[in-house]
């Protein structure tokens, strides 16, 4: 299996990583005694780096699809889409995350039950509407999360009160103030 080799473009193209991982990362891959090698501590860090760095193309992780990227930089990154996830569904994808997404609607939950959606972050999710939860009520909302979505207003709210409101996720909605 081939492994990407970031040190030397890190070190001509980004320095000021360099810098950070030796005088902070390695420190701490030392203090953990020899339990993880060098190496694979220097990977992991600048694997990390570059799960949420602008220059990560689709491409780079096709190219790569066994190395440690972080999920969760990689599942909020611009270049995240759901043919990611399922050209690579070995990634460790974060579905609180994603679900979370403005990309992410109800039309791509429907037409993808079997992914591992997080409901209480899609209940946050900015494109949720009253309409949609009344036209849908045998999915799993969570009302923390729906009541305290920006999305919803004190006119939404008191226009459908046969909803279960959570009124502690109201006191938290930022429109509510």
């Amino acid at each position: 299996m081939h492994h990407l080799d970031l040190s030397g473009v890190f070190k001509t193209e980004y320095p000021y990583y360099v810098e950070w991982y030796e005088e902070v990362y390695v420190p701490f891959c030392d203090s953990l005694g020899g339990r993880i090698s060098a190496s694979s501590c220097r990977d992991f860090y600048f694997l990390h780096v570059l799960s949420d760095h602008a220059d990560l193309t689709i491409d780079l992780l096709a190219q790569y699809p066994h190395e440690m990227w972080d999920g969760n930089l990689v599942s909020r990154h611009p270049i995240f889409n759901l043919n990611l996830v399922k050209q690579h569904p070995e990634f460790r994808w974060n579905w609180s995350i994603i679900s979370r997404l403005p990309s992410t609607t109800l039309e791509i939950i429907e037409q993808h039950p079997e992914l591992d959606w997080d409901w209480h972050y899609f209940s946050e999710n900015p494109n949720l509407t009253v309409d949609m939860i009344k036209q849908h009520p045998e999915l799993q909302w969570d009302w923390w999360g729906v009541s305290q979505n920006p999305n919803i207003t004190m006119d939404m709210i008191e226009r459908h009160l046969e909803l279960p409101w959570d009124w502690h996720g109201v006191g938290w909605n930022p429109n509510l103030t």
